[in-house]
């Protein structure tokens, strides 16, 4: 954690950071969409930097038996 004059205390990762995100959609057809990362630079013992959002473009395949996977 580094505590910012501005954000507060606020959580940070060097380097990359992997994340898993669960997607589900309508029907197996294939999708292009979009997802949203927030992200915010903090600068080590010093500031942290206005939050950003970035739209990541996501192409997802047909959905077959083999690729899907039951989220129950």
């Amino acid at each position: 954690m580094e505590v910012d004059a501005e954000f507060g205390e606020t959580e940070v990762y060097f380097n990359a950071v992997d994340i898993r995100i669960p997607l589900s959609r309508a029907t197996p057809a294939p999708l292009a969409t979009e997802i949203a990362v927030t992200y915010q630079g903090c600068k080590v013992d010093s500031i942290c930097y206005p939050p950003n959002t970035l739209l990541l473009p996501i192409d997802l395949p047909q959905a077959t038996a083999s690729n899907s996977i039951d989220a129950a």
